[in-house]
């Protein structure tokens, strides 16, 4: 009996003691070879390359057979197909010389700062879509439309941007405030129940949210646009 308890106590020791490591071998701070050195600043390339692996932006701004980063992915909005953007380096096509602050947002003194956004500048972004494309949408004609996209806002909401349309006729979208300025051409809107407004080159006008009806457009027609989601 003594001997078989001494085992006991012998192998709950090394039970003990193999707990015991293994919490220590678990929770060490392992050696390094650069203990005692401090670590340099990050390089602004090196920090572009974690940035750019975390957020995996290739999956993006890449297609399946183009170049990474080269931007011409389509994505749906509710203003139609949008390409992402080029984002490699190069100084024509992509954002070797990207200095437009008015894309982006920066902070100073706590404070959201931007510049004023010109519509006579390049857009951000633009989309071109065939408006039978989707379903019960048109009613007359073969309206295609092309979206030049100037701004949006950080929540994604706002937006505003410049709009051309060829003729032809469509239900209303809805769930928006849209505050439009016609450039070119002639269009109207005409309600549910009948009533028909037209406007022309200089003319603005608010569609609500709540809006139910159509949009013609008589003549092709270009509008500058400021549209809030709902």
């Amino acid at each position: 009996m003594v001997t078989f308890l001494r085992w006991i106590a012998r192998l709950a020791l090394v039970a003990v003691v193999g707990v015991v490591a293994a919490y220590w071998y678990g929770t060490r701070l392992p050696a390094s070879p650069f203990d005692g050195v401090q670590a340099a600043a990050a390089m602004p390339l090196e920090t572009g390359q974690y940035a750019a692996r975390v957020a995996d932006c290739v999956s993006c701004h890449s297609t399946h057979d183009g170049q990474p980063f080269a931007g011409g992915l389509e994505m749906d909005t509710p203003l139609g197909s949008i390409y992402d953007t080029n984002i490699t380096p190069d100084p024509e096509h992509g954002i070797g010389n990207y200095m437009r602050i008015s894309r982006s947002w920066k902070m100073r003194e706590e404070e959201c700062v931007m510049d004023v956004i010109d519509f006579s500048e390049a857009p951000q972004e633009v989309s071109r879509r065939r408006l039978a494309d989707l379903p019960d949408r048109v009613v007359e004609g073969d309206p295609q439309h092309q979206s030049e996209l100037h701004f949006t806002s950080p929540d994604g909401n706002l937006f505003a941007g410049s709009w051309t349309s060829t003729p032809g006729k469509w239900h209303a979208f809805t769930d928006k405030d849209e505050y439009c300025h016609i450039v070119s051409g002639r269009c109207a809107l005409i309600s549910e129940d009948g009533k028909r407004w037209e406007f022309g080159p200089g003319a603005s006008f608010m569609i609500p949210n709540g809006f139910r009806g159509y949009w013609e457009v008589i003549e092709t027609t270009t509008k500058h646009f400021v549209v809030r989601q709902h």
